[in-house]
């Protein structure tokens, strides 16, 4: 017999028809087929609860994926307008730096201009002031020579009038006075001529 409790089709036709000459041997397949029953019974149970937490894990993957993929879009959106915003604040900043530069270069042209302007006028003024203090020494010397040729003038227009002052006592003689004042217009013509001279100069 086999252990499942199936025999030859036959043969369990005629043991139908027979009466039940081993009742032990029937109730020890009965009990074979309970357990193989009872143990696919378990199977099939087990198979189904396997099934049941497969589908339930497969549903929460399949959530956690969804969850994943939305979190991932939100944060793409985030990171492109991140980046959106960055890019045109660096494009900002690149025009902003252009503009500092050409402001750069036209301060430095003003900033050099400037300087060759003051260093010219600077020069212009070191050459008016030596000029003015050369000028300032002539005339300060024109002026001591003035003043002495006047003092010396001064003092021989006084002894020429004391002179005359004596020969007019003295001499009552026209041509001696004559002579006399012919020698100081002389002597006033000879100073008068150097003093323009050196107001001339």
């Amino acid at each position: 017999d086999d252990i499942t409790g199936h025999e030859d089709n036959n043969r369990g036709a005629l043991e139908l028809k027979g009466p039940d000459t081993n009742p032990g041997q029937r109730n020890l397949k009965g009990t074979l087929v309970t357990k193989v029953l009872n143990l696919l019974k378990k199977l099939l149970d087990h198979l189904a609860a396997s099934r049941k937490n497969l589908e339930e894990h497969e549903i929460q993957a399949a959530y956690d994926y969804a969850n994943f993929k939305a979190q991932s879009e939100l944060e793409n959106v985030t990171l492109r307008a991140d980046h959106e915003r960055k890019s045109a604040y660096l494009a900002k900043l690149e025009i902003d730096l252009e503009v500092a530069r050409e402001n750069e270069d036209r301060t430095l042209v003003i900033r050099d201009d400037a300087q060759i302007n003051l260093d010219s006028a600077v020069e212009d003024l070191e050459i008016k002031r030596q000029f003015y203090a050369q000028e300032l020494a002539r005339i300060t010397e024109d002026l001591a020579v003035m003043e002495e040729v006047i003092n010396i003038f001064q003092s021989r227009v006084a002894n020429m009038q004391d002179v005359l002052s004596k020969r007019i006592d003295q001499y009552q003689d026209g041509q001696q006075l004559g002579g006399i004042s012919s020698q100081a217009g002389d002597l006033q013509k000879q100073w008068g001529g150097r003093l323009n001279e050196v107001s001339r100069q």
